[in-house]
């Protein structure tokens, strides 16, 4: 026997025929990557690491005064095992104390506002059987006005008349900076930094590529 098939039965099926393949083919035109995990509740974004360096230009004096950031200067001595370092800040800075650090395994680590690093000056005392000498050497940080990162020996510091010995700052997190003496950690002599760093005011008469640190700081 012929089944009679009803019209509207028919057209009710190719219907839904035809919205399932319309929802298909949407899902496949418009379809994405599923969004990325959200972190756990109370946990805390990765850290970003921080800028770390040799700063050899001078930065914008402007954006290291106004900065309220710190800086971890780590300063390499060579053959100075035990001496101290000391960082004096002439300006930028609330607290304008002397910041010292003892030499171990070549490297003196300062921790200091960053803007304390604009015009800070560097001196370093010889170490011997525990006691520090009296004097303090200037640090020179560019010997007759060395371009900043070009290297610097003894010869040209002995042979040099002036040298500057404030420093032009940076606003780098974490800034290494090379210095180097004549002499050895119980005498240590002229003190310059290699290679030459930038600077801002403050010269210096020089003897013998050496000078102690002035009674009165110019590092305008």
């Amino acid at each position: 026997m012929e089944i009679r098939r009803n019209p509207i039965y028919l057209v009710l099926v190719i219907m839904a025929a035809l919205v399932a393949l319309g929802l298909i083919l949407l899902f496949v035109s418009t379809g994405s990557a599923p969004p990325p995990e959200s972190a756990p509740a109370g946990s805390s974004p990765a850290p970003t690491a921080a800028s770390s360096g040799t700063p050899t230009a001078a930065p914008d004096p402007k954006a290291v005064e106004s900065s309220e950031s710190s800086t971890v200067l780590r300063v390499a001595l060579d053959n100075c095992e035990n001496c101290q370092l000391t960082a004096q800040p002439t300006g930028g800075s609330v607290d304008l104390q002397p910041i010292s650090a003892t030499v171990a395994d070549g490297v003196a680590e300062l921790n200091l506002p960053t803007s304390s690093t604009l015009g800070l000056v560097f001196s370093v005392r010889g170490e011997e059987d525990g006691e520090y000498e009296a004097e303090s050497n200037l640090v020179v940080l560019s010997a007759e006005a060395a371009e900043p990162g070009s290297p610097q020996t003894q010869a040209e510091l002995d042979q040099a008349g002036k040298g500057t010995y404030c420093w032009a700052g940076t606003l780098l997190d974490v800034a290494t900076v090379q210095f180097a003496v004549s002499g050895d950690s119980a005498a240590p002599g002229s003190a310059w930094a290699d290679p030459a760093l930038p600077t801002t005011g403050g010269t210096v008469t020089l003897k013998n590529g050496s000078a102690a640190v002035p009674d009165k700081l110019d590092c305008s």
